[in-house]
Parts: C-alpha cells; sequence; structure tokens
C-alpha cells in the first residue's frame, strides 16, 4: 500500500477503524458464548488457530479472526473463503458502495432511486409536507381521496428507521392526515403487503420478509449470493429486530435451510419451534423475486452489494419494501450456506484511510 500522510482527517479515520474492529470483536465475543452455551460445546483450539492463520494469510490481518470462530461454530467446522463481518462492513463495503453506502438510510429516497411498481410506497412526508409517489405535494384535507383511493391498509416508516423500528400499522379509516404529517415529517407511506398463504407462521402474525443480496459480479451482472427469511411472532404486524424466527436459505435451490430463534426470551420457543417446522419448505415465488432485485440492482452498477427486503403478498407477487447498501447482513448466511462471495476479488481488498472520504 501506497504511504499515506498522516493527516488529521486520516487519524480520524484510522480512529475509527479500530473503534470499529473492537465493537465486532466483543460482539463476536459474546456470539461465540452465546452458541457455546447452547449446546455446552466451546470451539477447539485447533479450530481457532486455522481461522487466525486464514484471517492472517488471506485477509490480512488475524485480527479478522473472531467472527470466523463464530462461523465455525454455526457451521459445526472451518471453511476457506469465509468473509468475516469486521472486513465487510470496514473493508468490503467501503469498497465496493463508496460514498453511495448511506444512499439507503432515508426511505423516502427508494422510489426516486427506483421508481417501480414493485415499490408499495404510496406517499411521503417530507419536512412535514405530505407528497405522493411523484413527489408531487398534496393537500392533506385531499389526500384519503387521492393518494390513499383504495388502499385499505398502510404501513407508516419514518426516515432513518431500521430493523423493524417505527413502524405503525393502521387501516386509512383511522388515518389522521394532519396527524400523519404533524407526528411523521420525514417518513414514507406504503400499502400493506399480506403475507403469501405458506409463509404464515401464525395466524394472527404478517410480515414475513426475504432478505436477498445480490452482488456485482466482475462481468457487471448482478447475481443473488445469500438469503434468508424473518418470520414475525404470533401477534406481529410485521417481522422486527429480536422477536422473528430467521431461518437461512439456499439461494441456489430456492429452499430454507436452517432455523435461529430469537436473541431474547419472549415467546423464545414458540417462535424457534416454528421456524424449525419451515426448514426444508421452498420459498413462494422465490425465482420471481431473484429477477426482480436483480433486474434492479442491474440499473445501479454504482453499488457493488445490495440488500433487498421482498414480501411475497397472497397472490404471490413479490413486493421490494427496503433495499440495504450499508451492512447488509450475512452473519447466518456466510456461516451456514457459505463461502458465498468468491470470485469477486473481496479478500484481496485492504483497508485504506480514502474509504472513508
Amino acid at each position: 500500500m501506497k504511504h499515506v500522510p498522516q493527516t488529521t482527517a486520516w487519524k480520524r479515520r484510522a480512529k475509527f477503524a479500530h473503534a470499529l474492529l473492537v465493537y465486532h470483536r466483543r460482539q463476536a465475543a459474546r456470539q461465540l458464548r452465546k452458541y457455546e452455551q447452547a449446546d455446552g460445546v466451546p470451539l477447539d483450539a485447533a479450530t481457532k488457530r486455522t481461522a487466525r492463520q486464514y484471517a492472517g494469510d488471506v485477509l490480512g490481518s488475524p485480527i479478522y479472526a473472531p467472527w470466523l470462530y463464530v462461523f465455525a461454530k454455526l457451521r459445526g467446522h472451518f471453511k476457506e473463503g469465509w468473509i468475516p463481518l469486521d472486513f465487510f462492513e470496514l473493508i468490503v463495503i467501503r469498497h465496493v458502495n463508496r460514498s453511495l453506502r448511506t444512499l439507503a438510510h432515508p426511505k423516502t429516497f427508494f422510489r426516486r432511486v427506483f421508481p417501480h411498481d414493485a415499490i408499495p410506497d404510496v406517499a411521503y412526508v417530507l419536512r412535514g409536507v405530505l407528497h405522493d409517489v411523484h413527489f408531487q405535494p398534496v393537500e392533506p384535507a385531499q389526500a384519503l381521496q387521492t393518494v390513499f383511493e383504495g388502499i385499505d391498509e398502510v404501513v407508516i416508516k419514518d426516515d432513518g428507521s431500521g430493523r423493524g423500528e417505527a413502524i405503525k400499522v393502521m387501516t386509512t379509516r383511522d388515518l389522521d392526515v394532519e396527524a400523519l404529517v404533524r407526528d411523521h415529517p420525514n417518513a414514507v407511506v406504503q400499502r400493506r403487503i399480506r403475507d403469501h398463504p405458506a409463509l404464515r407462521l401464525f395466524e394472527d402474525a404478517n410480515g414475513t420478509r426475504l432478505r436477498l443480496m445480490t452482488t456485482l459480479t466482475p462481468g457487471y451482472r448482478p447475481e443473488v449470493r445469500a438469503g434468508f427469511v424473518s418470520f414475525p411472532k404470533a401477534g406481529w404486524a410485521y417481522s422486527a429486530a429480536g422477536f422473528n424466527a430467521l431461518v437461512v436459505m439456499d439461494a441456489n435451490r430456492s429452499t430454507l435451510v436452517r432455523s435461529f430463534g430469537v436473541p431474547k426470551p419472549l415467546h423464545r420457543d414458540e417462535v424457534r419451534i416454528a421456524g424449525d417446522s419451515m426448514v426444508g419448505a421452498a420459498f413462494p415465488a422465490f425465482e420471481e423475486a431473484v429477477r426482480l432485485v436483480t433486474s434492479l440492482h442491474a440499473e445501479v452498477p454504482h453499488l457493488g452489494v445490495i440488500g433487498w427486503d421482498v414480501m411475497i403478498d397472497e397472490e404471490a407477487q413479490p413486493w421490494v419494501i427496503e433495499w440495504n447498501v450499508g451492512v447488509p447482513g450475512i452473519l447466518q448466511t456466510e456461516a451456514i450456506t457459505g463461502p458465498n462471495f468468491m470470485n469477486l476479488g473481496w479478500h484481496d481488498l485492504r483497508w485504506h484511510p480514502d474509504l472513508d472520504g
């Protein structure tokens, strides 16, 4: 790597990189303890040595070994070719998505990038002003007869929210548009998608979400490399962080291969057992979902990796409800179905202070 003068900006970025690595080391240690305590079997020393050797030889430093320990514990053995979470976040994303890695943070910007009908947006609140899907201002008094006409239920998501946070589900008959623009000054309003019958673990739950990760290959052709499914627990209107059963998908076969219970104790056994019941099942409309997200990714070759959240409705139609270009999750998918990112040149990437510019 070329010499870089240690300017104030350089030192600030190096300090950030170090802090991120420390954070990941602690998170990986917690995860490893959790999985070791679950079955009472600690990860053996030989596997740890192999992981450290691989991290040093292939990824440039043994500092990236802790997440590889977690992967090996989940998989049952070590696999060469893995990309650990810290290397993915600190190096890969910053190389392949660069300054655009925050592009998906404002949810109201999604349809501006992708003006497609497969995105269920029906309205936006921007700086306290209601807009239609063409980003034209709408008077609140006219909204129920215009942007919400023919729509029974909506989902309201604040800009910058994530992991199932700051979401409201409402019927349009209960929708107070004046309160909407006052209480949610920057938000997207989407039509509510009802789950396909095959994706309902509980009768009173809705919001099963398929996360597909697309990567841009060296030939500039988007491919789905990994996927998982989040099922909401009973009584929930959507899949929220900490309250879902996560099932890893074999993206090559469109089947669900392994379930992970919720990290919090609330209804843990109920959700875990329900998630386990889906292992081996085929995901409905999977091929249609793959075609949809890869065609969308092809429209923005500026980005090397995108995570897509897809719902399948009652008529087996896929809808893309969100996207992520910052830190799409790869923990369980990389551990169970990986390595998923071979032949992309990612293993040869290294940190450089300009990546944070």
